[in-house]
């Protein structure tokens, strides 16, 4: 497609043996045992990959605590690409709007994609100031929202989304979709690292 041409030529930048240096955060590994840092094209730390690629539109904002460096600049960046709808959030990135019956029954094709679901908040459930935005009552297994407590606290007493008054209410909402493991269950889920990913339908 259009957008893998352009991330491609971005991402080889006529060369294909790049030097790169990392500056690392709080934690070096994830806990997958994932290499976690921030990459640069220069040693003077003037041109950082990651800021590029979220800024282009290319990349997903995902921060993992306690790693918050750059959190505030990184979401700066995510949010202005979004709204210029460049990269993964332009049309050739979300191509269609699923609803949640989609999702959990496509589950394994969208997985580690962007997308877009709209559905109607049946349950808000709170666990140690995590949110959880349920598509069903009976909520294991199906898909759901996930906003962590330093997001709530952080971004949206900003905004125009009050989270208290969102169940019966139909959203649209825009990011990776993960699958949570349980012991018993499967669950679908996007988690929101800020609100701008969330859109309030009309009622």
């Amino acid at each position: 497609t259009e957008c893998n041409k352009n991330l491609l030529s971005w991402s080889k930048k006529d060369n294909e043996d790049i030097k790169v240096w990392l500056e690392g955060d709080i934690e070096k590994r994830d806990k997958y045992g994932r290499l976690l840092g921030y990459v640069y094209l220069d040693p003077g730390g003037n041109s950082m990959v990651n800021e590029e690629l979220l800024s282009q539109g290319y990349a997903l904002l995902e921060t993992i605590p306690p790693n918050y460096k750059y959190r505030h600049t990184f979401k700066e960046l995510a949010k202005e690409a979004w709204q210029k709808k460049k990269g993964l959030w332009s049309a050739c990135g979300i191509q269609e709007i699923l609803n949640s019956d989609e999702v959990e029954d496509n589950t394994e094709q969208y997985l580690g994609k962007i997308v877009t679901v709209q559905y109607e908040v049946a349950r808000i459930g709170i666990t140690k100031g995590i949110v959880f935005l349920n598509s069903r009552e009976d909520y294991e297994g199906y898909f759901t929202i996930v906003i962590y407590s330093d997001e709530l606290a952080a971004d949206f007493p900003q905004s125009d989304i009050d989270i208290s008054s969102l169940k019966r209410r139909v959203l649209r909402v825009t990011g990776k979709l993960e699958l949570y493991e349980a012991k018993d269950y499967e669950q679908p889920q996007i988690i929101v690292e800020a609100p701008w990913q969330i859109e309030l339908m009309e009622e």
